[in-house]
């Protein structure tokens, strides 16, 4: 979830980066299925920088390894940090399903006795 998600200004723009993260992340699989960890290098670079503007800081650190490891041509490690940013990535809450659930759990819709 974004630490800027409840912010109706920033949504459109956390709803961009969501759609752009599917995208990267498959070029991200490519890139290491084919040995360019350059092109993976870039991803996880732009993944480091777009993802902390956006409130997503969770991804900064595993972004920042797997940059660390494509540039240092560690293929295993990788893909071991690979797999883990596209599992934090199956997790992302978009702002509209957030407010959505926010709602229906609201203690003041639900009925009382």
């Amino acid at each position: 979830m974004s630490r800027l998600g409840s912010s109706p200004r920033f949504q459109k723009v956390i709803l961009q980066f969501i759609e752009k993260l599917k995208e990267e992340l498959i070029r991200a699989q490519a890139a290491w299925e084919k040995g360019n960890l350059e092109e993976l290098a870039s991803i996880a670079h732009w993944l480091k920088g777009a993802g902390g503007t956006v409130g997503f800081d969770d991804f900064t650190e595993p972004a920042t390894r797997l940059e660390h490891f494509a540039k240092s041509a560690q293929l295993e490690k990788t893909g071991e940090i690979l797999r883990q940013v596209k599992c934090l990535s199956e997790a992302i809450v978009p702002p509209a399903l957030m407010k959505r659930r926010s709602c229906i759990c609201s203690p003041q819709l639900q009925k009382t006795g």
